[in-house]
């Protein structure tokens, strides 16, 4: 090959590779399933229903009553919130022995920690909290509590839960039967807001 044939030829390689160079092939990102991103959604709130149960273990008394349960929770990663409740009756709790009315409340902090798979998580509840009746006679105690619970991821910004927490467990209630081992637990409905 003569001299100017070769030069042809090493113009028209390098004008191939240039242009090859120059021609960018977008980078393939992969695609790594989600179960659900909720990343941005730190804070939620939200409301429900309270059926509230008192129970004296050792005479057997129990009284119940509704009430409604105002919640608030700040989300620190995927699997783990902190959460405030307060619950109080919407009218007298009742016994069924006896003619007394009460009323009650609970105010707690809680971690929940919770797994979730596509739209439906399950969590737990530990914390720390206060109960109070008042039957013409204030009473409170102030408990370790827990719970557990589902709830439903009805749309991105709206869940239905379902959850029981057991708010108190232990001998006396601020000398409310001293010697008698009483038991408060409730059975929660409602639904909770993401911003």
């Amino acid at each position: 090959m003569n001299p100017i044939g070769r030069s042809t030829l090493a113009l028209i390689l390098l004008g191939t590779l240039v242009s090859a160079e120059g021609e960018s092939i977008p980078p393939i990102e992969p695609k790594i399933p989600t179960i659900r991103n909720r990343s941005l959604q730190k804070l939620y709130t939200g409301g429900g229903y309270t059926d509230l149960k008192i129970e004296n273990k050792t005479t057997a008394e129990k009284i119940n009553g509704n009430a409604l349960m105002l919640f608030a929770g700040y989300k620190f990663f995927e699997y783990l919130a902190l959460e405030g409740r307060y619950t109080f009756t919407t009218g007298a709790l009742k016994n069924k022995a006896a003619e007394e009315k009460w009323k009650g409340s609970n105010i707690a902090l809680y971690l929940k920690p919770n797994f979730t798979i596509a739209n439906l998580s399950a969590y737990g509840l530990i914390g720390y909290g206060q109960t109070a009746l008042d039957n013409g006679t204030d009473y409170s105690e102030k408990s370790f509590q827990w719970g557990v619970g589902a709830n439903y991821s009805a749309t991105k910004k709206l869940d239905v839960y379902l959850d029981y927490t057991h708010l108190f467990d232990d001998s006396g209630f601020e000398g409310l039967a001293p010697a008698d081992d009483i038991a408060i637990k409730s059975f929660n409905l409602g639904i909770s807001y993401n911003f």
